[in-house]
Formats: C-alpha cells, structure tokens, sequence
C-alpha cells in the first residue's frame, strides 16, 4: 500500500514504507527532508537481502547478530530491481538490516517484502522516544499512529528496572568487543557528553542500575 506508518521499536520509533512504492518513498523522504542520503531497508530474512544486494559471510554474520546492525551493501548488478528508485538515488549500495523485534518480525513476516524502516524525526532530529512527542512529530511526517494497549502491561512495568538493565548490559557487552572504541561503557558515554540531550533521562535511569 502508499501509507507511511510508525512503528514503536526497542530504541524509539521507525516510519515504515513500501520499498517499492516510489510514491510513498519520495513523499517520505521529502517530507524528512532527506534529499539523497540511503533510507534504511528492513527484509523478511537474510535471503531477502541476498535476492538484492551482495552480502559476504562477514556481513551475513553481522546482519544476524543480536544488535541487528543496518548494513551498507552493493547492489545486485544486471537484473531489475524492484526496490524504488527514491530509496537510494543514483546510489550502489542499499542500508540493510533484518527484524530486531518479535513485532517486526510478525510484520515483515505478513507482509513479505522489504520495507523502508527509518528514524521518526526529521534529518539532524533526535530520535522520538516519548510517545506523546513522537505522535505529534510523526503525524506531521505522515504518519499514520495507531494506537495499541495492553491489558495490564503498564502496571507490569512500574517499578521494575528490568528493562533498563537490558540496554545498559547489552551496551556494555557489544562495547567490551571493541577494545579500541572510543567508549568503553554506558558510563564512560555520559561521563563525556556523548549522547543527545533528548535521551538524557533514559540513559541517566539505564546507568543507574546495579
């Protein structure tokens, strides 16, 4: 179809689109004012990504890993694609990743072709991560929001660090991998101001916890 939708995901909200709908995606990048910088695709599996671009074993392994990384990789060369045209303009490498959540996984897995998965925000924007914000700015995107409830989910989280403790352990899990970063923990991030202010909360409640 030619709607734009958003899509809560772990770290804030993704705009999704038809890949292959080059109305839809010219109106979405126009409407992020992103003139020719590629927009992230999101494929069922990996040999999805595979049908359309060249994916060696290294950046296979990447793509399945636990942080679902977006891929920059070559596009297939003498087919036709069916990926729209405004995705990556004049580009020869599309941004790939696979589902990262069990609701993206329902989806791609319904809907059964790629799908533009970017940031809810305009270019040089911080992500949306407080829902009242992020209806505002994403309606103004285009955006269709539908709200979903959850008998009993909010009361399932009140007082629980749980998933605090999730994102600042994973973070210093994939950090520890990399002994050259330039950071080596959630601390060390906001120790240095590395962050934007729009998250400051978020990463304040996540380091707090033991």
């Amino acid at each position: 179809g030619g709607a734009i939708v958003a899509v809560k995901g772990v770290g804030g909200f993704l705009l999704m689109a038809d890949a292959q709908n080059e109305r839809t995606v010219a109106t979405l990048r126009a409407r992020k004012h992103r003139e020719s910088k590629p927009l992230a695709l999101m494929f069922r599996g990996l040999a999805d990504v595979e049908r359309e671009c060249e994916v060696s074993a290294p950046e296979a392994r990447a793509l399945a890993s636990p942080e679902s990384p977006i891929a920059l990789l070559r596009r297939r060369t003498g087919r036709t694609s069916p990926i729209a045209p405004s995705v990556a303009p004049g580009n020869p490498y599309l941004g790939a990743m696979l589902p990262s959540t069990p609701l993206h996984y329902l989806l791609m897995g319904d809907l059964g072709r790629p799908m533009v998965a970017t940031s809810g925000n305009l270019s040089d924007e911080p992500i949306c991560i407080d829902e009242r914000e992020a209806v505002d700015r994403l309606r103004g995107l285009g955006a269709r929001v539908s709200p979903v409830a959850i008998p009993g989910f909010d009361e399932l989280l009140q007082g629980t660090s749980l998933i605090n403790a999730e994102f600042k352990f994973d973070l210093n899990g994939f950090l520890a991998k990399y002994p050259k970063a330039p950071v080596h923990s959630l601390g060390d991030i906001l120790n240095r101001g590395l962050y934007s202010s729009a998250i400051d909360g978020v990463l304040r409640r996540s380091e707090a916890v033991e």
